[in-house]
């Protein structure tokens, strides 16, 4: 009983959720890289705080959706249909969020000029090229990176222990030999 209590308290909790209204920053290092204008810059910010929001207002019902889900789970007597429904719904939400994402993506990639995309092609390869850095970093060869600086932690203060979320985390794996991935 207190587990279904449980259940039915967080699920009320999450389907408090509200939709985040952002304004984003567009950050100075791409604008700089990149080599964007004023305008550019003012229109990339545009389209990613439109995308955001969206994301936004899609997780917030996506949260709602579970948490009915949660409480038709709960009962002794479950609707299957009812489950059905909700189920359908996050797939949906799923799909219309990827979809706008890339739709986003070619809104941004519409902003740029050819010499501008040549150079966001550069941070592609060198994003490809991601885990064979850290299996070099795994080996031996190159030094790890250094960690980086979330802006949690400029707000909620440092954490306790360094966040080596960007580094490369060697594991082992069979016959001993370094498996090396970067860190999600």
């Amino acid at each position: 009983m207190k587990l279904i209590s449980l259940m039915l308290f967080a699920g009320l909790a999450l389907a408090q959720l509200r939709p985040i209204n952002f304004n984003v920053v567009f950050p100075q290092s791409l604008v700089e890289f990149l080599g964007l204008t004023q305008a550019q810059g003012q229109a990339m910010t545009e389209a990613v705080t439109r995308f955001s929001t969206y994301r936004s207002e899609r997780t917030a019902r996506e949260a709602q959706v579970r948490a009915e889900i949660a409480e038709e789970t709960a009962r002794e007597v479950m609707d299957v249909q009812a489950l059905g429904v909700r189920y359908r719904e996050l797939e949906l939400i799923s799909r219309q969020v990827a979809a706008e994402q890339v739709k986003n993506r070619a809104e941004m990639m519409a902003i740029l000029t050819a010499s501008q995309k040549e150079k966001l092609a550069a941070l592609d390869q060198a994003l490809k090229l991601t885990t064979t850095a850290c299996t070099a970093v795994g080996f031996n060869l190159l030094a790890p990176p250094p960690p980086v600086v979330y802006i949690a932690d400029f707000l909620l203060g440092p954490a306790p222990t360094p966040n080596p979320s960007n580094t490369c985390v060697p594991q082992v794996g069979i016959f001993g030999i370094p498996i090396v991935a970067p860190r999600p």
